[in-house]
């Protein structure tokens, strides 16, 4: 009986602690994601930049495979997107990566 409620809890404190606002890695790399975006230029890598990212909600990503049609800075788009294992470093501050999506679909 003590197991069984050690797992219900264990399993319950995993289930709320991982959601979209709060957690990159909670989606599963394999996962496809429709949203809403916006494209952003923030500069070169070589002067402390991160190059074109993308911002879902409050993230930034940093894309793959981002097509030069779609290198519009402030567009807002529609992306289909995959969260990959990559991280992109882009700053000076150590430790501070972005997580890389690969574009699947877009569209303005």
């Amino acid at each position: 009986m003590c197991f069984m409620r050690s797992a219900l809890i264990v399993f319950a404190v995993l289930l709320f602690s991982c959601n979209k606002a709060e957690c990159y890695d909670c989606v599963k790399e394999t996962s496809t994601i429709v949203s809403n975006a916006i494209i952003q230029w923030t500069g070169m890598v070589e002067y402390d930049g991160c190059d074109w990212v993308i911002q879902v909600d409050s993230f930034l990503y940093h894309p793959k495979n981002l097509e030069p049609a779609y290198r519009e800075n402030q567009a807002k788009v529609q992306i289909e997107y995959t969260i990959t294992s990559e991280k992109f470093v882009c700053s000076m501050m150590p430790g501070y990566s972005l997580p890389v999506i690969e574009i699947i679909g877009i569209r303005k």
